[in-house]
């Protein structure tokens, strides 16, 4: 899960909200102080709408990526074996 302050930089990054009250909340929460309620429902909104989707995207590329169940050894072994007999 992200930080509140990881959230705020991906925002920041995306150029999405309004960015001074973004700085804003970065320096509330770089502060280690407490956010007005206001602010993290502003906050918590907008990761929403825009982070929420790039980390279903994300998981999505991950779980459909196939990860080989063979060794290093294996698949090394199964290229030489490849290459000797071309």
């Amino acid at each position: 899960m992200n930080s509140l302050l990881d959230d705020v930089n991906a925002l920041l990054k995306l150029k999405q909200g309004d960015l001074g009250r973004l700085e804003h909340i970065k320096k509330i929460l770089e502060k280690n102080k407490q956010l007005y309620v206001s602010d993290r429902r502003y906050l918590t909104d907008l990761s929403k709408k825009y982070l929420a989707n790039k980390t279903e995207q994300t998981r999505q590329i991950k779980s459909s990526l196939n990860y080989s169940e063979k060794s290093d050894d294996m698949l090394y072994s199964e290229n030489e074996n490849m290459i000797g007999h071309d």
